[in-house]
């Protein structure tokens, strides 16, 4: 089922006294629910333009666009996981003051209360994925440090029927650095900026929807 309708479903079950008694606690359910809803959203959208933008030659303005999409994406998608945890701070009933509940501050409450416990151990392996600590470090970067490295690489392919070469094109794609912390970036493993974001995007849709099926039953 795709992931809005799970969203959905889950603001209806919280909504009955039975499961959420607190009033206080089925309102935020519904408003960090919806908050989460848009925010991917926006995490789409972004794409959306990273992807138009990525697939075409670059006119001169166009490196200014990429910075400001991908810095857009970085922020987006993390900002996913932290409303997941306000979220989950409201169905688990943690008690974390909203003003300092992030994704991290969750999954080590959980890890210290019930670490045996399967969404726990769902949470902690989204957290110490390579696909989470990748989105973290661009994110951090551009939003605390500088423009994450990106690296224009324009390649000639022929086209036209195999083994006859009856031409060539430009092809122009955006690479991603390996590392965006360190001081002299480097693109070792070619990260193709468009296709990257849509690994992140499926990464993160794929994970909060296996989230959100599993609170309150």
């Amino acid at each position: 089922m795709p992931l809005e309708p799970q969203i959905t479903a889950l603001i209806a079950r919280a909504q009955d006294p039975l499961k959420i008694p607190e009033q206080p606690r089925r309102e935020r359910i519904e408003l960090y629910a919806q908050g989460l809803l848009y925010r991917i959203m926006e995490v789409r959208l972004t794409y959306r333009f990273i992807h138009e933008l990525g697939s075409k030659y670059p006119q001169p303005e166009d490196r200014d666009k990429i910075h400001l999409y991908s810095d857009s994406f970085w922020a987006f998608a993390r900002s996913s996981f932290d409303i997941l945890g306000q979220l989950l701070n409201q169905t688990q009933n943690l008690g974390i003051n909203e003003s300092g509940c992030h994704f991290r501050t969750v999954v080590d409450q959980l890890k210290a209360t019930n670490p045996a416990d399967p969404l726990t151990l769902s949470l902690d392996a989204i957290y110490n994925s390579p696909e989470y600590q990748d989105l973290n470090s661009y994110r951090n970067c551009s939003l605390h440090r500088r423009q994450v490295y990106l690296e224009g690489r324009k390649t000639e392919k022929d086209y036209g029927t195999s083994g006859y070469s009856t031409g060539a094109f430009l092809v122009y794609e955006w690479i991603l650095c390996d590392n965006p912390l360190v001081v002299t970036p480097t693109t070792i493993q070619g990260r193709r900026l468009v296709l990257y974001c849509n690994q992140i995007l499926s990464f993160l849709q794929a994970q909060i929807e296996n989230i959100i099926i599993t609170l309150i039953p």
